[in-house]
């Protein structure tokens, strides 16, 4: 594709008939000069937007090209005001140089068009491949979007199921506590009952024996050893029952305690179970965060490397294209120093033969002097005789003569070889500083427009991977500080669990604990009121001959005092 704004025309030499050489190069100087300032300007400003500061040795390469090519400018500069002072050349060489450089142009502006062509293709590859990231990013979105939609919908699943685990167990401490209530109430049933019968069974027993003790003969012993014997197989009736009862209420509790230890045993394995599952499920969780976060690494990682590989591709590009513009200015620049070379060596040759001629001239002169300075002797030895007045105007129109011959030849050499020559010299310098100014233009115009481009690309697109790594960053924390949180929610809900666990089994231990002991004080009690008894009772027994031997004396010291009195006080009966 050709640029549209593309003149053929500024690259022929055109001769200018209306101005002068001193003032069309009054004229373009400034003109050239202002340009250059600023094609140095934007390039200096190109450089320093292109290559950062860490790239010193394109900065340098570019700079010693800048100056390289500035100093050549001055050069010719100074070469072109020297050939204003030198002769003229013939036509042939202007010819030369006039198809040498129309050739060059003719390579720089395919050169240019080519580089037009270049940089569109690259405008494309620059939009596909941004094309592509984007399609690439949109489907790895996509992608991230379905896996944390089907994590959270695994979240809610398991979460359903925690909570329909924990309504399960709470349920079960329910019935079981609502068990152990019943238990408890049965067995104080039972202990009021065997209490009440135990009560009862003491309370007719010591009816009985006071009816015994009453109703025991006064000189029998068989009858109170037959008693006796009766009394200890009640006893150990009464013991028999006693233990019986014992061991059937710790029968019973056996039992309630084997259910109790059983259903703890197996929550216990729940809970062990449960607590393994969530081991196990914070390690896959953790590997799977591990694995997620190595995969968006090595995504960034990939990416960054990518973006890496897109500017030093683009690094190279640009200098592969500063490398092909030096080159071609290099070649240029050779060609016009063969060109000046050419031009030097002509100017000597010229310059030799202008000057062989000169001398030739000069000896043809001397020898035409010498001729004619002995012709004229001659003729003066021959004139001498005819007189001094034709002598004096023989050597007069000599003289006129010579100076008009030597008048022609310098009016000739200088309006027909030096101005015509120094003119076209003037026209091709114009000319050339017109091409090379507008080539600069339009080149650096170009690659400056382009740079802007590709930095603005650039900037935008870091932007949006440093705006995306942000993102990522926060949402990667994010969700490890969710996770975290659901982790430290449930350690501490289990934590306050088994806490709470441990409170109530020790408080349930020290509760059984002391019903135990309460139940050994009772018995221990009931022991030591039943041995108390038996000992009384058995005291009682050994001490019940004296008190029947006390007890006859006090009788019969009551029936003599009886007696006594009878026969002192007489019997108010009859």
């Amino acid at each position: 594709m050709v640029n549209p704004i593309h003149r053929t025309d500024i690259f022929h030499w055109k001769t200018s008939k209306t101005k002068t050489p001193g003032r069309v190069n009054n004229e373009s100087k400034p003109c050239f000069l202002f340009s250059h300032s600023r094609v140095e300007k934007a390039s200096e400003f190109a450089v320093a937007e292109v290559f950062s500061i860490k790239k010193p040795c394109a900065q340098s390469i570019l700079s010693e090209w800048m100056n390289q090519k500035l100093r050549l400018e001055l050069e010719m500069d100074d070469d072109e005001e020297e050939e204003e002072m030198e002769e003229s050349k013939p036509n042939p060489i202007i010819t030369l140089m006039e198809e040498k450089n129309s050739g060059v142009h003719s390579f720089i502006q395919d050169l240019m068009e080519t580089g037009v062509i270049t940089i569109e293709v690259c405008h494309k590859q620059v939009k596909e491949n941004r094309m592509r990231r984007d399609a690439e990013r949109e489907k790895l979105r996509k992608e991230k979007e379905t896996l944390r939609e089907v994590r959270e919908e695994a979240w809610q699943l398991e979460k359903e199921k925690q909570q329909k685990k924990r309504q399960e167990a709470r349920r079960q401490e329910e019935l079981i506590q609502q068990e152990m209530i019943h238990i408890r109430r049965e067995m104080e049933e039972k202990r009021s009952l065997e209490q009440l019968a135990h009560n009862m069974e003491r309370g007719r027993l010591q009816k009985q024996r006071a009816i015994e003790n009453s109703l025991i003969p006064k000189h029998h012993n068989s009858t109170q050893k037959k008693q006796n014997k009766d009394l200890q197989l009640k006893l150990k009736k009464l013991e028999a029952k006693v233990h019986l009862l014992d061991l059937q209420v710790r029968r019973h509790y056996s039992f309630i305690l084997r259910v109790r230890m059983g259903k703890a045993e197996a929550l216990c394995d729940w809970r062990r179970q449960l607590r393994a599952w969530q081991s196990w499920r914070a390690l896959v969780w953790a590997r799977t965060e591990e694995k997620e976060a190595e995969r968006t690494e090595e995504e960034l990682r990939q990416e960054h490397r990518r973006c890496q590989q897109a500017v030093e591709s683009d690094r190279r590009r640009l200098l592969r294209h500063c490398l092909s513009d030096w080159r071609v200015w290099c070649q240029v620049e050779h060609h016009r120093k063969e060109l000046l070379q050419q031009q030097e060596e002509t100017r000597r040759k010229m310059a030799a033969q202008m000057k062989a001629a000169e001398e030739e001239r000069l000896r043809a002169e001397e020898e035409e002097k010498q001729k004619e300075v002995e012709r004229k002797k001659e003729e003066k030895m021959q004139q001498r005789k005819v007189g001094n007045s034709k002598q004096k105007r023989a050597e007069r129109e000599h003289e006129l003569s010579e100076l008009a011959a030597q008048h022609y030849l310098r009016t000739l050499l200088l309006h027909q070889g030096v101005a015509p020559w120094k003119r076209l010299l003037d026209q091709s310098h114009v000319n050339t500083q017109v091409s090379a100014t507008a080539l600069q233009r339009r080149c650096f115009c170009s690659w400056l427009q382009f740079v802007d481009e590709a930095h603005a690309d650039r900037e935008t697109s870091a932007n949006q991977l440093y705006h995306r790594i942000l993102l990522q960053r926060v949402v990667c924390s994010w969700k490890r500080l969710k996770d975290l949180r659901f982790i430290l929610e449930a350690h501490a809900e289990q934590f306050h669990r088994t806490q709470t666990q441990k409170v109530f089994m020790a408080l349930l231990d020290h509760a059984r604990e002391e019903r135990i002991r309460t139940w050994d004080n009772e018995q221990r009690g009931e022991a030591h009121n039943s041995r108390r008894a038996v000992k009384k009772c058995f005291a009682g027994w050994r001490h019940l001959p004296v008190v029947l031997q006390e007890e006859k004396e006090r009788e019969a010291r009551r029936e003599q005092l009886r007696r006594k009195v009878a026969e002192i006080l007489p019997d108010f009966r009859y």
